[in-house]
């Protein structure tokens, strides 16, 4: 590697090499990070809305025998 250069500008360049991958990775550690919290609180807030849904539907079925297709929830795609 370079044997011409000094060993002073070698570990210069191993060291800048080392930082500079060590940055991306951590950059891209807190990018994959963020986007799993945002994941996560998607989630949480369809978990919220489904079991509000399922309420609403137990509420409504309370005083029937039979179900109508009407009072089915929406199928998610």
């Amino acid at each position: 590697f370079f044997p011409d250069l000094s060993s002073a500008v070698k570990n210069a360049v191993i060291l800048f090499s080392a930082f500079f991958f060590l940055g991306a990775n951590l950059f891209a550690l807190r990018r994959r990070t963020l986007r799993s919290l945002e994941m996560q609180e998607n989630l949480h807030q369809l978990a919220h809305q489904m079991r509000n849904e399922h309420s609403q539907l137990l509420k409504k079925l309370t005083g029937k025998e039979k179900a109508s297709p009407e009072d089915c929830l929406p199928i998610f795609f």
